[in-house]
């Protein structure tokens, strides 16, 4: 694949060439991806005897090539079919309802009842729980360490608790329900995503886009985490469907709107925060001069997230000084990691010559967007600062914190490619329904793993919860301390590992935080172990179960 890929690439822009044979090309294009995406299914095969940056020929050899040209025929007129109905808004509208209704009935049954480790949830949770309580939202149990900064913020945005909140209020800690508020923000989030590919391309391609996000592994795996991804995504995108309608001649109720959709894509995930200059530049591209309306809007959207931060007492979310360290080896790091995550998200690989030839069409389609247009898009002022943001940020989280700009990556590379192909726009779709069914595999086996039991609350785990809420004891290291410190109501933090090298050290940073006891898991090596071989007389056992062990300093009473 990846060498017939590259050479169709050296035909049409290296040596400037048309697709001659076009057709036949697209044949083998599709049966290509066909037993690319799914593995074992033998439709037509060839050999491609052709070095990727040289001119040598191309020999196809084919086997059951009459199976190939049905299926390939087949599609192609189901295709030509289909292109040619015309549906009424009424009926477009009742397709996408049936369609988000499907994808909400799937989406919820990949749902498991616990948790994995990643601990984001606990503190989701406890400030959940704090708002459904009337407790003190600050109050998390997390003690918080400058040292190591990047683990987690000290508290996280209000929104998806609040949401929370009222699914913890009436039904308690029942994690299905409690998931099912994400699935309901991402369908949401789907019929947006129809109507921006709506004002852009034809109904059945969008309708396709939101079947292929709505069975995307990337997004459909991380919603059965407790995690405000999706709630960010509903928020980001209603802000900027509201800016792309109404900046031009902009009201004062339409800059209040603005203000606080915003706002609440801000009050979702921080990163919201670069709606702010991508809609002051937008708002000056198109028209040309400073208006009553853009002050208003930004001073009401600045006054809202200051009141956010008052009244609930949070901090950054991240410390800036961090950017520093190394910017230019973080910025290198991450355009390369970022580039093979947008690939991956979508063509399902991170092979280079994929990444590079999927960077290249979603580059060319911003190019044409803007030449053709005459005039910025909104689009791509937000992807431009909210990359910059990523780019610059020393962390990664796999593709979630890149989930907003990936179907723009794929609008851009669907643009540039109807720009190629001019005439012929079928494979388009074709494409589209491939990518979709090379899907479906990946979501059957996540629905397979739905009664697996989960790390942080299988019987092991729950145990440990158990003994260290009824001890009575205070003040707890653990490798995922917000779970313990929601699930055992206690104080429990994170040593940094800088900090863990000896026992002196460990001593004094423990001492510094208020650690008094600490949780080793047996199946995750952590260094506090070593110290703790190291040192055996100076710390005491005091639990053990089939999966942690508790120990305490010697001298504690």
């Amino acid at each position: 694949m990846v060498s017939f890929v590259v050479s169709i690439i050296w035909d049409v822009f290296l040596k400037n060439k048309v697709w001659i044979k076009f057709k036949y090309n697209h044949f083998v294009f599709i049966c290509d991806l066909i037993t690319y995406l799914i593995p074992g299914l033998r439709i037509g095969k060839y050999t491609i005897i052709r070095n990727e940056f040289n001119q040598q020929t191309i020999r196809f050899e084919m086997c059951c090539p009459d199976t190939a040209t049905i299926l390939y025929n087949t599609i192609m007129n189901l295709q030509k079919k289909i292109l040619k109905i015309r549906f009424s808004p009424l009926t477009e509208k009742l397709l996408l309802l049936f369609t988000i209704v499907l994808l909400f009935v799937l989406l919820s049954a990949v749902l498991t009842d616990g948790h994995g480790w990643g601990d984001d949830f606990a503190l989701y949770l406890q400030q959940a729980k704090n708002i459904a309580e009337k407790h003190e939202y600050s109050n998390s149990g997390y003690i918080y360490n400058e040292r190591e900064p990047l683990y987690s913020p000290r508290l996280y945005p209000p929104v998806y608790p609040f949401f929370l909140s009222l699914v913890y209020k009436w039904f308690g800690l029942d994690f299905i329900k409690l998931k099912t508020v994400s699935v309901i923000f991402y369908v949401l989030y789907l019929v947006l995503l129809f109507i921006f590919f709506r004002k852009r391309f034809s109904f059945f391609i969008s309708i396709l886009v939101v079947i292929l996000f709505g069975l995307n592994p990337d997004y459909f795996i991380e919603l059965d985490q407790i995690l405000s991804d999706f709630t960010a995504l509903f928020f980001t995108m209603l802000a900027i469907l509201a800016i792309e309608k109404f900046s031009n001649k902009t009201t004062v109720s339409q800059s209040i709107l603005i203000a606080v959709l915003i706002w609440l894509s801000y009050a979702s995930r921080s990163a919201g925060i670069v709606l702010i200059p991508s809609f002051i530049l937008y708002y000056l591209f198109l028209n040309k001069k400073i208006k009553k309306e853009l002050i208003l809007t930004i001073v009401l959207t600045v006054i809202l997230i200051i009141m956010q931060k008052l009244l609930l007492h949070e901090s950054a979310y991240f410390n800036l000084r961090l950017i520093f360290k190394d910017p230019l080896g973080t910025i290198f790091f991450n355009i390369v990691y970022y580039s093979k995550i947008l690939a991956k998200s979508i063509l399902r690989t991170d092979v280079l010559p994929i990444v590079l030839i999927f960077i290249f069409f979603v580059i060319g389609g911003i190019i044409s967007t803007l030449y053709s247009s005459k005039k910025i898009d909104f689009v791509v002022l937000f992807s431009f600062f909210f990359l910059g943001l990523l780019l610059i940020f020393p962390s990664i989280q796999g593709s979630r914190y890149i989930f907003a700009l990936i179907p723009f990556s794929l609008m851009f590379g669907i643009i540039f490619l109807q720009k190629m192909l001019k005439t012929d726009q079928r494979i388009i779709p074709v494409l589209l329904i491939l990518l979709i069914i090379g899907y479906v595999p990946e979501y059957f086996h996540m629905k397979e793993k739905a009664n697996e039991i989960q790390e942080a609350t299988n019987p092991a785990a729950m145990n440990l919860y158990e003994f260290v809420d009824q001890s009575g004891n205070d003040g707890y290291y653990f490798r995922k301390p917000r779970a313990l410190a929601f699930f055992a109501d206690v104080h429990a933090g994170l040593i940094s590992n800088e900090d863990l090298n000896q026992y002196e050290t460990t001593k004094s940073e423990a001492d510094r935080l208020g650690i008094r006891y600490f949780v080793e898991d047996k199946n995750h090596f952590s260094r506090f172990k070593t110290i703790q071989e190291l040192n055996q007389e100076k710390f005491k056992q005091v639990y053990e179960n089939e999966g942690f062990l508790i120990y305490q300093f010697a001298e504690s009473n």
